[in-house]
């Protein structure tokens, strides 16, 4: 970069007061780049449901807080629910569209920064009237989570999918730059000029997610679980991108073959719900326990497990993922049970020996079961610095934010 300050535009579109994969995506890579480059001017500019802005104005007072010591300034802007009618849903795009631009040209930016698909396509009038370049931030394959959530198969596309498939590869073509979240999403949008894009997988922050020592003793002991092994699931529970009816399968195929195995639950949904659905699949109250922590706790728990749970179903929505929450299980210490091809991550768990694969065997998820009893055996502190080693060096987010500066910079210099 010059020694003139690069003023660089963040747009979100959702709720950037609820904690989540998405909040945590753009406030982490806003911290980073300011870390990694002072001479960077950032802004952020987002959109919520108005309901949100009033409901929860207390959380947005304290990101803006929050953004204010990074020298980071927020402006957030009201629109309709996102499930309105499509007719008010256009009125937004372009009430969106013209709030982008204004604040483009207000802020005399040089780049604006997308973040998803759907602001992406607000940004383009901007790009359109004032030539400014764009980078979009893609998060996920978007018109495949639309049939993920019908839970139908890509196969089963109506035409309209397919047009909108095809159409949504050739919008990602007019942005200047872009950023995905692991190369098999790359592949997946056919990009091959590594010029134009670059691979930012969802880090974690290494300094807050850590291995808490103390806690494995004081933890276990006020649990009364100190001579079980733990098996631990961390996240939302029943939402569509999960699969509990698999981790609960898994959980109780380690116990055929761990017999202390304990299961514990960490996830922000109602916890007598997910208590009554794992009674339903036979697993005894002895042997599992559900708790709902402030975000901030969760590090501490995560450090007592001997394994973490990750396992999602074939589809291209999984095949070009990029989960947050192994980056936290590994930086906390904890060996991975993942899905195949989840990302980029499967490949890593295999090369680097941090978890055990699971494999989808005709609609039945299965472990091999050998190398689970080596995972088993390995002493817990050997496994455990070796995994927040790997998260250090792959997954940490300063590793990983020069490469948005270094595109920034190849787009301003073209």
């Amino acid at each position: 970069m010059s020694n003139q300050a690069c003023r660089i535009l963040f747009v979100a579109y959702g709720s950037m007061a609820t904690e989540g994969g998405y909040k945590t995506r753009v406030i982490s890579e806003i911290e980073s780049i300011v870390k990694v480059n002072s001479n960077i001017n950032l802004s952020l500019v987002c959109f919520d449901e108005v309901k949100n802005l009033r409901s929860k104005q207390d959380a947005y007072d304290l990101l803006k807080n929050k953004l204010d010591s990074l020298g980071v300034k927020l402006t957030c802007y009201g629109i309709p629910s996102f499930k309105a009618l499509w007719i008010l849903k256009l009125i937004t795009g372009f009430y969106i569209s013209l709030i982008i631009l204004l604040e483009a040209i207000k802020g005399k930016v040089q780049i604006i920064h997308a973040q998803n698909h759907v602001v992406g396509l607000y940004t383009l009038f901007t790009k359109i009237i004032t030539k400014k370049c764009v980078v979009l931030d893609v998060h996920g394959v978007r018109f495949a989570e639309r049939i993920y959530k019908k839970r139908k198969r890509l196969e089963e596309y109506l035409w309209l999918d397919v047009i909108a498939n095809y159409l949504e590869v050739w919008i990602l073509k007019k942005y200047d730059g872009l950023i995905f979240v692991s190369e098999a999403m790359a592949k997946f949008y056919n990009c091959t000029d590594k010029t134009r894009y670059k691979v930012v997988p969802c880090c974690v922050n290494t300094n807050k997610f850590k291995i808490f020592e103390k806690s494995e003793v004081l933890l276990k002991s006020r649990l009364d679980i100190s001579e079980r092994f733990i098996v631990t699931y961390s996240g939302t529970f029943f939402t569509i991108w999960q699969e509990p009816d698999d981790i609960l399968q898994i959980f109780k195929e380690i116990k055929s073959k761990i017999t202390n195995a304990y299961l514990l639950i960490l996830s922000g949904d109602d916890c007598e719900k997910i208590k009554q659905f794992i009674f339903s699949k036979g697993i005894l109250e002895k042997d599992f326990a559900v708790y709902k922590l402030k975000h901030d706790l969760v590090p501490q728990w995560l450090s007592i497990s001997n394994l973490g749970l990750l396992i999602r179903r074939p589809s291209v929505v999984n095949y070009a993922a990029s989960p947050t929450k192994f980056g936290e299980y590994l930086s906390c210490g904890v060996p991975v049970i993942i899905s195949e091809n989840v990302g980029d991550f499967s490949q890593l768990v295999s090369e680097l020996q941090i978890g055990l694969i699971a494999q989808d065997n005709n609609g039945k998820i299965t472990l091999n079961y050998s190398d689970l009893q080596k995972i088993s055996l390995i002493e817990k502190d050997i496994i455990s610095s070796h995994c927040r080693k790997v998260a250090i060096d792959f997954l940490d987010w300063s590793n990983h934010s020069l490469s948005i500066v270094n595109l920034y910079q190849s787009i301003i210099n073209s």
